[in-house]
């Protein structure tokens, strides 16, 4: 819904409360199931994209195949660096699959979620945005020895949990 798009953010602070990005995806697939929304957005905080193409993505929404349960941006230079940074979820599709797995910490979450709806004969649709521009990692960019050590054991456990979730997938 356009008008919705406009609507000013709802902003909850809570002391000592920290969600992984997980938890709050489901959060807000929750909410988005208990108002009956088709399609939810979601972004990364450390990007942009244009109003052109993020207009692209939502109207997509009106013409995709009943069997896409993802709707993201797609860089035609760098597909692989600007993946996932905004995309749409189909709510129904979402809950389908179980939506994302909160075990995962930080890593590997997509992957996991994606297996699961390609079990189920979903895909993922993806439309061309040249102007979406991904900062990068922002755990990465904390250049200290603690968070590099502490995104080497993010990156393995859940890379190790996802293997023993799904053991025919070739890492």
């Amino acid at each position: 819904d356009p008008t919705k798009l406009c609507r000013p953010c709802e902003v909850f602070l809570m002391p000592e409360l920290y969600l992984t990005w997980n938890q709050s995806v489901r959060h807000i697939m929750h909410k988005a199931r208990e108002e009956g929304e088709e399609w939810v957005g979601q972004c990364h905080d450390d990007c942009e994209i244009s109003t052109e193409d993020l207009q692209k993505i939502i109207d997509a929404t009106k013409t995709v195949p009943p069997n896409i349960h993802i709707i993201q941006s797609h860089h035609p230079t760098i597909p692989e660096y600007c993946a996932q940074v905004y995309v749409l979820y189909n709510t129904k599709k979402y809950w389908e699959a179980g939506g994302h797995d909160t075990m995962f910490m930080l890593y590997w979450s997509d992957v996991d979620y994606d297996i699961r709806q390609k079990a189920l004969g979903n895909e993922a649709y993806h439309v061309v945005t040249p102007s979406v521009y991904h900062e990068g990692s922002a755990t990465l960019k904390r250049n200290t020895d603690l968070y590099k050590a502490a995104h080497n054991f993010y990156f393995a456990a859940d890379k190790a949990y996802c293997q023993l979730k799904h053991p025919s997938f070739n890492f």
